[in-house]
């Protein structure tokens, strides 16, 4: 099993919505770890780490 780290910015109506809760729940699920969120400018910031499957399933 070869893990990867991905680092994803989400834009658009991201910050305010549930998107970080929603984010983390569904790595969480697939098995991923990693961090995400709210950055300045309204985006919000993901770091994710899993098999590419299991990265692919979160996005």
């Amino acid at each position: 099993m070869i893990l990867i780290r991905r680092h994803i910015v989400f834009y658009g109506s991201v910050q305010g919505v549930g998107f970080r809760y929603r984010a983390r729940n569904a790595a969480e699920h697939f098995g991923c770890t990693g961090w995400v969120h709210n950055e300045w400018d309204g985006s919000v910031s993901m770091e994710i780490q899993g098999t590419e499957e299991q990265i692919d399933e979160v996005i």
